[in-house]
């Protein structure tokens, strides 16, 4: 879950530099609006999805009471898991017992 971060902080470098090239080519205007008009658009559409993405991130990271993520790991297999680390716990100690 930690490379949420990591992705959060590539996002936010390839954002910066983005908006640099965008920055640098509307200094550059050879006087085609359509080209800035574009590159204003992409800018738009970059921002919605860096955005998202740290939306995402947010809800990815979420954890329940017991620190068990929300995301990928269904609430019944996490119970299944913990009835069957208690029943390998109670066969051990019979295990045990009877050595």
């Amino acid at each position: 879950m930690e490379d949420f971060g990591d992705i959060g902080v590539a996002g936010v470098l390839i954002m910066l530099v983005l908006r640099e090239v965008f920055n640098f080519l509307k200094s550059n205007d050879d006087g085609d609006g359509e080209t800035i008009a574009r590159l204003e658009r992409m800018e738009e559409q970059t921002a919605a999805i860096a955005s998202s993405t740290q939306q995402m991130a947010v809800l990815m990271l979420k954890t329940d009471d017991g620190g068990t993520p929300l995301v990928y790991t269904p609430r019944s297999l996490t119970a299944a898991v913990d009835a069957l680390a208690k029943n390998i716990d109670r066969l051990t100690d019979k295990v045990d017992r009877l050595a």
